[in-house]
């Protein structure tokens, strides 16, 4: 990645998939170029590489702190979720399976602003990765949760 008009420097070494999350600053022009390794460590032909294109509109600073926490995480019979909420009012929390079903429905109903905590029971449901759907204030937060037995 180029910021601005100064030198390359690399921003995310290894990554799986096909998408890449960049924290970036407003009124900075960035560019992007792609460099693929194999798992032996050789660089694919840049031929059989595509370009980047990303573009952004209206790009809104993020908050400074607004994390999910999970504990404990794996967990085993119960977990607390927390996170922060900016604007009070309803709020939903929801436990989707890899599938994408609902496993449950962890909480739905109001939360006044600030940090916001609620723990809830997973005794029922079987080992496996599960996905904390997080939707407060017009914001959707998701992270992932780990059941073991």
């Amino acid at each position: 990645m180029k910021r601005d008009n100064g030198s390359y420097e690399k921003v995310l070494a290894k990554t799986l998939g096909t998408t890449a999350t960049l924290t970036v600053d407003n009124d900075v022009n960035y560019e992007f170029y792609t460099i693929a390794t194999d798992s032996a460590g050789n660089v694919e032909n840049k031929t059989n590489i595509p370009d980047i294109t990303a573009s952004w509109t209206g790009i809104k600073e993020l908050p400074k702190s607004q994390p999910v926490m999970l504990t404990p995480n794996p967990a085993r019979t119960e977990c607390t979720v927390a996170f922060d909420v900016e604007k009070a009012g309803n709020s939903s929390i929801t436990l989707l399976t890899t599938l994408g079903a609902e496993a449950m429905k962890i909480y739905d109903g109001y939360t006044a602003s600030g940090r916001f905590q609620h723990t809830f029971n997973i005794g029922s449901l079987p080992t496996g990765i599960y996905a904390v759907i997080i939707n407060t204030g017009g914001k959707v937060m998701v992270e992932k949760l780990l059941i073991v037995r």
